[in-house]
């Protein structure tokens, strides 16, 4: 979920929730077997559960400037099927987990929740486990 790296000489911590086939063993085993049009609508599918949870952590994230909602993306990689979605900013987890002076007001782990499911459902269909 916390990913710290390095920009500049300063550590930084980038808030965001993946989404890949790790979970699928039996999807990540048998891709190489299917074929071409198996493997990109598998793709296509985690991308668009990316945007969907995506969407979700838009529509829940709290909104005091606007810049924390603005900084929400996704990343994807087709060739490995994964991707991220979250923010770079540096206090995009105080919102996510709360601090002492403010509750949590979670918008990733809820996100995420809903992609995951979104994306078995949709990837079984795509590959007929």
């Amino acid at each position: 979920m916390v990913a710290p790296f390095d920009r500049g000489g300063k550590a930084e911590i980038m808030a965001s929730f993946g989404i890949n086939l790790n979970g699928l063993g039996e999807v990540t085993a048998n891709m190489a077997k299917w074929g071409e049009e198996v493997n990109a609508n598998a793709a296509k599918v985690v991308d668009e559960s990316l945007d969907y949870g995506l969407g979700i952590a838009e529509g829940l994230v709290p909104v005091r400037t606007g810049a924390l909602k603005d900084s929400l993306h996704k990343e994807f990689d087709p060739i490995k099927c994964a991707g991220t979605f979250g923010s770079d900013l540096d206090y995009a987890l105080y919102p996510e987990l709360g601090t002492r002076y403010q509750a949590a007001q979670p918008y990733l782990y809820p996100a995420w929740k809903q992609a995951q499911a979104y994306l078995r459902g949709n990837l079984r269909r795509v590959v007929q486990i």
